[in-house]
């Protein structure tokens, strides 16, 4: 038995759908994979110590304007990254003793102005061995991101589609910009809550807007009028 050209064409193109139909069920949708090929390099997480160290010479009295300065900076840093407790580890059994009380009570001072509370900040001792000028030390402990290790796309073959499978480069060099840029860490982990979106502005430009008000601000008309 014969068919006419166009007969085979359909017959041809209706057993294509079948077999690709067939690779579907075997595969299963789409929607049931957890993950995408964007997932093969991920961006890893891992916890680590930021130290600073305070010289506290016996002929000085207490921290100076460039250790407070410093202090500050750090925590600064902490209250925007750190995690658990701010440690403080003073000096003890040396000859600049009186130093570190004061100095403790001056770092706990600008912590507080930061707005760190007292129980967040651990004070702990360690022997100074009659060192006059052992250093005080501050410490916190914080998420650093760990960019993919991307391969060079010199060492991949590009001409072979044999299997017709992604690359083993493919989402690297996005989840590397997104380790060197993300501000916290933490959140490639996703254990922090998003917090309420602050609409304030927004609704005021719309209820303005909805009275038939100017929404323009001030900057923004100067610029149009070249002022």
């Amino acid at each position: 038995m014969t068919f006419p050209l166009y007969r085979k064409r359909i017959l041809s193109a209706g057993l294509s759908a079948a077999a690709l139909a067939l690779v579907g069920c075997q595969n299963g949708p789409i929607s049931d994979y957890d993950t995408s090929p964007v997932d093969t390099n991920p961006a890893s997480v891992q916890m680590t110590t930021d130290v600073l160290k305070v010289d506290l010479p016996a002929t000085r009295n207490g921290l100076t304007a460039v250790d407070k300065r410093a202090v500050e900076h750090f925590v600064s840093r902490y209250e925007d990254v750190g995690r658990g407790e701010l440690i403080v580890t003073s000096p003890a059994g040396g000859a600049n003793a009186q130093q570190a009380l004061k100095s403790v009570a001056d770092i706990r001072r600008i912590a507080h102005s930061r707005g760190v509370e007292y129980d967040q900040v651990s004070v702990r001792t360690y022997d100074a061995d009659g060192v006059a000028a052992a250093p005080m030390m501050l410490a916190f402990k914080r998420y650093e991101a760990i960019a993919p290790d991307c391969p060079l796309l010199s060492q991949i073959d590009m001409s072979d589609v044999a299997n017709n499978a992604e690359l083993s480069t493919i989402g690297c060099a996005v989840n590397a910009n997104l380790a060197a840029m993300i501000a916290d860490p933490a959140d490639l982990r996703g254990d922090r809550e998003i917090t309420a979106t602050d609409t304030t502005r927004s609704d005021d430009k719309t209820q303005r807007y909805q009275a038939g008000d100017a929404i323009e601000s001030a900057s923004s008309v100067n610029a149009t009028l070249g002022q």
